[in-house]
């Protein structure tokens, strides 16, 4: 009788824990299918913990994809560059005014700010521009196809009126961003600043010269012509006045020196001196606050059609 009560304890006890091995199992296959349960503690050091060589990769791929997330897309990307180009900050200005890598990663920002507050502003003025263009050009277009309308005729001063109103508008606009950048700079690069919109149609050789006259720009365009032709005579042995022949290089002719007075030429000089001094900078500074969108990657788009023929 004895025997069978300690049999009998010992089996109990057995199936006992034979159940609690069963539950655990099913309690592990549950959490591991159904992510329900608990979290497990993580001591340091373990995979995943702070510290840890798995938690910084896990935390390297969540800022990628923080970075991708806030990344312009093609669309907005375009709008920032044009921006860029109407205020003269180009990679080319940037490094003209002598910024450092951090001051254009500022200028940049501020550049992206303002587009992105008043994107939908400045669409209704750009929408403005182009409808009395378009006005203004389809009455010309019915003025010059005919029949004569007088009252057609008569109403080109006020289309002419809206357009440049429109104009000014979007210029008022434009204008509106340009205290926030111009915070960020120092005197010197102020200036050359300055110059560069002031001189935003005038040949690349006198962009940063300060108080740039238009009979200057007309010099230099006319002297520039003239070298030209001279370089084209000096090239050809068969023309008259060819100087290959004879001394076998080009004459020295007058560059942009002699349009400019002598405060323009050295304002020029420390231009072109900053842009081979801190282009570097402003391209890693462009990388970093506006990379080019995928969808505009020449080289990702090429290396996707040698991948696709390779396979």
């Amino acid at each position: 009788m004895g025997f069978i009560k300690r049999n009998g304890r010992a089996w109990g006890l057995q199936l006992a824990l034979a159940g609690l091995m069963v539950g655990s199992i099913v309690a592990v296959v549950a959490v591991d299918r159904w992510g329900h349960g608990p979290a497990l503690a993580q001591t340091p050091g373990s995979p995943g913990s702070p510290g840890s060589p798995g938690s910084e990769t896990q935390n390297k791929t969540g800022d990628a994809k923080d970075s991708s997330q806030e990344a312009l897309d093609p669309v907005v990307y375009s709008q920032v560059q044009r921006l860029r180009s109407e205020w003269s900050l180009t990679n080319a200005d940037l490094a003209a005014m002598g910024l450092t890598r951090a001051q254009a990663e500022g200028v940049l920002d501020t550049v992206k700010a303002w587009q992105s507050a008043n994107a939908a502003t400045l669409e209704q003025r750009d929408r403005a521009v182009r409808g009395a263009e378009a006005s203004l050009r389809e009455a010309y277009r019915k003025i010059h196809v005919g029949p004569k309308d007088d009252s057609l005729i008569r109403s080109v001063p006020t289309l002419q009126s809206n357009l440049a109103a429109a104009v000014q508008s979007r210029q008022q606009l434009i204008d509106s961003g340009l205290p926030g950048v111009e915070a960020r700079l120092g005197g010197a690069q102020r200036t050359i600043w300055r110059a560069a919109r002031a001189n935003a149609n005038a040949p690349t050789a006198l962009r940063y010269a300060a108080d740039l006259g238009g009979e200057q720009v007309a010099a230099y365009r006319q002297r520039e012509l003239r070298r030209s032709r001279e370089l084209d005579t000096a090239g050809d042995p068969s023309r008259p006045g060819s100087t290959r022949s004879l001394a076998g290089r080009l004459p020295a002719l007058p560059g942009a020196g002699a349009t400019l007075n002598v405060s323009q030429v050295q304002q020029t000089a420390l231009a072109r001196e900053n842009q081979r001094l801190y282009m570097g900078g402003v391209l890693a500074a462009e990388a970093q606050v506006m990379p080019v969108p995928e969808e505009l990657r020449e080289d990702d788009l090429t290396m996707t059609d040698e991948t696709s023929v390779g396979n």
